[in-house]
């Protein structure tokens, strides 16, 4: 009984953090990883979100730690349009070392083309595949050109709340 209960409690609290995530992402990304979220979970996964928007700062300091991520004001987190997961089937717990086999093996990937997501197991150079995001319908340039606009400079930019329009 005990651990019924700590697992319903650990699911509640999953949730709203899995939530707070999503809530910070750009309101045009919010459904599309809702959905991506949902159809992982009722495929058997337990989601588990690990990155979602994040400011130019937290980017900047990213490149510093590993030249390796994207450098300030070119990271689709910086605009809310990505997000980093984990995932767990209790058999398979897919994670940033996990290998590209398994990821393909998992059927994620197919769920993540049904909403047109980029994997970041892609990106040439660099395996990030716990990676998931939207440059297949906003390319980093336009983003940064829409958020330059609105914003006045790089350094001033709100990416999840640049208007698409």
């Amino acid at each position: 009984l005990f651990t019924d209960i700590a697992d319903v409690v650990k699911n509640v609290v999953l949730s709203k953090i899995q939530e707070s995530y999503i809530q910070n992402l750009h309101a045009k990304a919010q459904p599309v990883f809702r959905s991506f979220i949902s159809d992982l979970e009722k495929s058997g996964w337990k989601v588990i979100i690990t990155s979602g928007n994040r400011d130019s700062k937290k980017q900047a300091q990213l490149h510093k730690d590993n030249p390796s991520n994207a450098s300030a004001g070119y990271s689709m987190h910086e605009y809310g349009m990505s997000i980093d997961l984990n995932l767990d089937n209790g058999e398979i717990y897919l994670n940033k070392s996990s290998s590209a086999d398994k990821w393909k093996a998992s059927g994620v990937l197919d769920i993540a083309k049904k909403y047109n997501l980029f994997w970041g197991g892609n990106i040439a150079g660099y395996y990030d595949p716990i990676h998931f995001d939207m440059r297949n319908l906003y390319s980093i340039d336009f983003l940064r050109s829409k958020a330059i606009a609105q914003f006045g400079s790089a350094e001033n930019i709100k990416g999840n709340q640049v208007n698409l329009s």
